[in-house]
């Protein structure tokens, strides 16, 4: 029976520090099709939130021009950089099926580039709620594509 008090030694029997093996089958773990589907859903939300972005324009008064130049640039930059990496985020997202690491990697500095600039646009009140929808739904899709069922997965497919 394992101890009430902590210690450096684990007994066998510890289902707190016991590590089982994940085991990998010929299809994907569900883990991934979790992250793939979320990733599937922030790359659909990014591409709503440009075309949302630039149909609304500038919400302010269009007399004071500086302000409008600095916020339709950020603006611009925004829908043009979440059009762009969801397509990029996408498309790497359908090899992970295959157990692709280099997918798994391009999908992993993408979320990463969108969660950063998605959170600052909204900080910077250039973008709306949706933004931190795009931050949230990728945040959890990268914890889903890093699983130990996926990990093993991707590992196992990428040395056949």
């Amino acid at each position: 029976m394992p101890s009430m008090f902590p210690s450096f030694s684990a007994h066998p029997d510890d289902r707190n520090r016991r590590y089982d093996e994940p085991e990998v089958g010929d299809d994907w773990p569900r883990s991934l099709q979790i992250g793939f589907w979320l990733i599937v859903a922030g790359a659909i939300m990014m591409v709503l939130t440009a075309m949302l972005m630039v149909a609304a324009g500038f919400p302010g008064d269009p007399a004071d021009t500086e302000l409008r130049d600095a916020y339709m640039r950020n603006m611009w930059f925004m829908a043009i950089f979440n059009v762009i990496v969801a397509l990029v985020m996408g498309g790497a997202a359908s090899y992970l099926r295959k157990g692709s690491k280099n997918a798994r990697r391009v999908v992993a500095v993408c979320i990463a580039l969108a969660c950063f600039f998605n959170a600052l646009a909204f900080a910077l009140r250039v973008g709306a709620l949706s933004m931190m929808v795009i931050v949230v739904l990728l945040a959890f899709a990268a914890l889903f594509i890093f699983r130990p069922t996926a990990n093993a997965y991707i590992s196992a497919q990428s040395n056949k």
